[in-house]
């Protein structure tokens, strides 16, 4: 088994830790394990007061906790926010994501190995393509999230991954590889807007369905089912 393999091994280990934590969280269950908590929302507009409210921010702080649980021996690291190397057009303002814009975008939170090299990067999202999503924000900021999985994880060959955290299982997205050939057209459209170029060896990695299929995961989790 290669290094990239064995790290995949281990943070699928981290995530489903963490989805068991989030499970168990959600239904309230006394632990001396768990430090982080789903908030109660107020009772303005149409909430009800004493609503839990699931934010991907309780998925980020919970594989943290995870993380640094379980990872201490590989002497691993992680940083938050992490500047992408490569310029974005971002979903802001109704607009869709791009390769190329004017500012580096960022991940939410990127892996990295003892020699502070990258080894995975994380997306982190909530909620659901509902169809009363009119606007169709979510699907152009998974879009976005894609793009930038996809050209900073085949720059360093290294592992993406989009979490997402929903209460109910069919807000799950269902057609994520639809999703990766979406973006990888929207890429070699626009990879030219880019300040950044694309390397040979990263455009290869970009366009080969294989690679892409190895490399970007979509893990969900349904906390109340």
């Amino acid at each position: 088994m290669d290094a990239k393999e064995n790290n995949k091994t281990a943070i699928n280990g981290i995530i489903q830790a963490t989805f068991d934590y989030l499970k168990q969280l959600y239904k309230n269950e006394k632990s001396d394990n768990l430090r982080i908590i789903f908030p109660r929302k107020s009772s303005h507009g149409q909430n009800k007061r004493g609503d839990i409210r699931v934010s991907e921010q309780e998925l980020r702080f919970a594989f943290v906790e995870q993380f640094l649980k379980n990872i201490e021996s590989k002497g691993w690291h992680y940083s938050v926010e992490t500047p992408t190397e490569f310029y974005y057009k971002s979903a802001r303002n109704g607009n869709e994501p791009a390769l190329g814009g004017s500012r580096s975008g960022k991940i939410d939170l990127t892996l990295y190995d003892e020699s502070i090299n990258p080894i995975a990067f994380f997306e982190f999202k909530s909620g659901s393509l509902s169809p009363n999503d009119n606007s169709g924000k979510f699907k152009r900021e998974l879009k976005y999230d894609i793009i930038k999985l996809i050209v900073e994880s085949c720059k360093c060959d290294c592992l993406g991954y989009s979490l997402h955290i929903m209460e109910k299982s069919n807000h799950e997205i269902t057609n994520f590889s639809d999703y990766i050939d979406e973006a990888v057209k929207i890429i070699q459209k626009t990879k030219d807007d880019s300040k950044e170029k694309i390397d040979e060896d990263t455009e290869k990695r970009i366009v080969d369905k294989q690679t892409l299929s190895n490399n970007i995961q979509y893990k969900p989790i349904s906390i109340c089912e």
